[in-house]
């Protein structure tokens, strides 16, 4: 199959081959040896397992590059040995052939100096906001997390069954606001404390004791006019009697059960109303 470049390229003076080919030598080299208590060859065969541990390597032969190895640093090219530079231009040309340049949309080789602006337009754009960072991201998250928690908050307000007690109501609503923390606590990335959904809630809030109270009225209303025709129908008959008002009273009170909420309490006092125009009706016929 395709060979795969190394991961780890050896560069071994022939010198020191003996004989041995580039990669016998580097496999002796990197096989651990007998090691009898000596901290010494236990520091190196670590070396040695950790270097054996890369599953792509592969090493090259050069010639030793000039007999005087101590004036190397000074030396010009031109003074190097023959043998020595055609070896390093096969390694140049093989480390090129594997290490091929990543290129650009328009399939030109992508340099250093076009790395350089890259880099250049990154940093003006990450310092304008223009794309995302990592601090932005995970800010984003945490945000549009809060946000669908507080939404789904107040779908759950609003499919209450109205309606309720005021303080059911309320005790509702801080079940459900406490559930909510929780979810949002367990889900939010690398906050401390999630936001707090109070504040976002606090119109949702609004909204539902607005709705509470509408649907209190109105059932209390539908029920206390269910209780005036009902009364109604009872002084109108042909033979009235206290004991048949005092049994339509006592539906009523049952009916009037149903009347619960913000207005009720005004509707209590508004049947106590009725009540009495009824038995003193009745008295005076």
């Amino acid at each position: 199959g395709e060979w795969v470049p190394p991961a780890l390229l050896w560069l071994v003076q022939r010198d020191f081959l003996d004989g041995e080919s580039v990669d016998d030598f580097l496999q002796k080299a990197l096989t651990p040896v007998a090691n009898r208590a000596d901290d010494a060859a236990t520091t190196l065969n670590r070396v040695r397992e950790a270097l054996r541990s890369f599953t792509r390597m592969r090493g090259l032969g050069l010639a030793q590059p000039h007999l005087h190895r101590t004036e190397l640093c000074d030396m010009p090219r031109e003074r190097l040995e023959p043998q020595y530079l055609s070896g390093l231009a096969r390694v140049k040309d093989f480390v090129t052939a594997q290490a091929l340049p990543k290129q650009k949309r328009d399939a030109s080789d992508f340099s250093g100096e076009a790395l350089a602006a890259l880099t250049a337009q990154l940093v003006e754009a990450l310092n304008a906001q223009e794309i995302p960072s990592a601090g932005s991201v995970v800010d984003a998250f945490n945000s549009a997390l809060a946000a669908k928690t507080a939404q789904k908050l107040a779908d759950a307000l609003t499919a209450l069954p109205l309606p309720l007690h005021a303080e059911a109501l309320d005790e509702a609503y801080a079940r459900l606001l406490r559930h909510a923390k929780a979810e949002l606590r367990a889900h939010s990335f690398g906050l401390a404390e999630p936001p707090r959904l109070e504040a976002s809630m606090a119109a949702a809030l609004e909204s539902a004791r607005n709705a509470n109270f509408r649907a209190s009225h109105e059932t209390c209303e539908r029920l206390i006019d269910k209780c005036s025709a009902s009364l109604a129908r009872t002084r109108l008959a042909w033979l009235p009697s206290s004991n048949r008002l005092g049994a339509r009273l006592q539906e009523c009170n049952t009916t009037l059960l149903g009347c619960i909420g913000p207005a009720a309490i005004r509707s209590a006092a508004k049947f106590a109303e009725l009540q009495e125009r009824e038995r003193l009706e009745m008295t005076n016929r």
